[in-house]
């Protein structure tokens, strides 16, 4: 069992994952693949999705080999601002659903994750002037390929009470987008997968940004 593959709400006991978790994929790529690493250097998730099909569904295995897959997130329409992302196990059991506010998130990307039992995460952009100036800078030669090494963006996921509990934060990099997902606050062990399914496919709708 991996630190990523946490049990049911009804085990005593639960792995901890080892917070903060790290992505990487190459800009180039014909398709979005990366390994979800942990703080110890331990691949705990694997994604290879390809672009055509990132909106449509994406597949979580165990790792590199594809052998085992442990968890699914699937589109309820495709190319749809305001779609809506199943989340679920290997096994078909719901762990959740995230929601994309597709006319807020013009301006800032604002999701919303509802877990199982209707507790709502709203899951936000922080700083949208980065996405504003990334795509000015854009337009520039030359400086444009520069723009993933400073500017950041970032996302918090809050609670019910508007706390944040976890972030994904762009870290400088240049041939490559480099994402880290770190524990700000500690949330119900049957929420925590949803959690970080729901950071993991907002980190692939929004890498384009930054």
């Amino acid at each position: 069992m991996t630190g990523f593959d946490l049990p049911p709400a009804s085990t005593p006991s639960y792995p901890t994952v080892a917070y903060p978790l790290t992505l990487s994929f190459k800009l180039l790529a014909m398709s979005h693949q990366f390994e979800l690493i942990d703080a110890n250097g331990q691949c705990i998730a694997y994604v290879k999705q390809p672009w055509m099909k990132l909106k449509e569904a994406v597949t979580v295995y165990t790792d590199a080999s594809m052998q085992s897959v442990i968890y699914t997130i699937a589109a309820d329409r495709v190319l749809d601002f305001n779609a809506n992302y199943a989340i679920a196990s290997a096994q078909g059991t719901a762990l959740g659903q995230l929601r994309r506010h597709g006319v807020q998130s013009l301006f800032k990307a604002h999701y919303e994750l509802v877990t199982v039992d209707s507790t709502i995460y709203p899951l936000q952009e922080t700083n949208p002037w980065v996405k504003l100036l990334d795509g000015l800078l854009q337009q520039i030669p030359f400086l444009g390929i520069l723009t993933g090494y400073f500017l950041h963006p970032r996302y918090a996921l809050a609670d019910h009470s508007g706390n944040e509990v976890m972030e994904i934060r762009k870290v400088p990099s240049l041939l490559e987008r480099k994402f880290e997902i770190a524990a700000l606050a500690s949330v119900p062990k049957n929420h925590e997968n949803a959690c970080l399914l729901a950071c993991l496919m907002t980190v692939l709708l929004e890498s384009n940004r930054g």
